[in-house]
């Protein structure tokens, strides 16, 4: 276990830039909440990148249980500030520090409350130490992400999306959509998809400005991804 307060380290190359096989010009640090769906979807799709980039990606996994309260956005943030302030004399100024996370139920219910609240915390990732979080943000949540290197924006009912609406007990409507679409392409891993993916969530039928997302549907994790490959 760690001995820092909410990550632990998936592996320490962190710290042994000069003992990595690959050249690589560049690190992304990246952080996420989820449990489950971001870290088997990293873990997924990390060395295929890596195949293509320059760039080394080393994931901090959130030291946490499933109901612990410990989901929301500033919870993410705080570990990676953990994880930056305590490493930093092995992070250099090209490297990049990235969190994921959703906007989901995290910034109140009103769009004016949504709008202030969701501003203020994108301004408290602009400055760590000299050093800015990049937020890789999904409206409703990281499934849209998902659901995209699959399915065409135009089979996609967006707005059932955005409400992230609740199927049963323990399903809501985009999760059952994901696992239609995984069960329907059984050989079709998501690194297969995930150029596919990148051009989708540019459409403009889907948010691409970070400060506006609270309020529409999109995704950004396709930014990680661009910022992965772009060396």
């Amino acid at each position: 276990m760690s001995n820092t307060r909410l990550f632990i380290i998936e592996n320490n190359s962190y710290r042994a830039r000069k003992g990595l096989k690959k050249q690589f010009k560049r690190k992304i640090y990246l952080a996420f909440e989820g449990l489950i769906t971001e870290p088997n979807y990293f873990k997924e799709v990390k060395p295929k990148l890596q195949e293509r980039s320059n760039t080394v990606v080393d994931v901090i996994l959130l030291n946490r249980s499933k109901k612990d309260g410990k989901s929301h956005p500033y919870h993410v943030r705080d570990g990676m500030l953990e994880f930056y302030y305590k490493n930093n004399k092995y992070i250099d100024k090209k490297d990049g520090l990235w969190i994921v996370i959703d906007i989901d139920r995290h910034f109140g219910t009103s769009e004016t409350e949504k709008k202030s609240c969701y501003q203020d915390f994108l301004n408290s990732l602009k400055s760590v130490g000299g050093k800015e979080i990049l937020a890789a943000v999904s409206m409703q949540c990281f499934e849209l992400w998902l659901i995209l290197h699959y399915q065409d924006l135009d089979n996609l009912d967006l707005k059932k999306i955005k409400a992230n609406a609740k199927i049963g007990s323990k399903n809501t409507y985009p999760k059952k959509l994901l696992k239609e679409l995984r069960d329907g392409n059984v050989d079709k891993g998501y690194y297969l998809g995930i150029d596919d993916a990148i051009k989708r969530a540019k459409s403009s039928k889907l948010e691409s400005q970070v400060d506006k997302l609270y309020s529409k549907a999109g995704t950004l994790v396709y930014q990680l991804i661009e910022d992965i490959l772009s060396s």
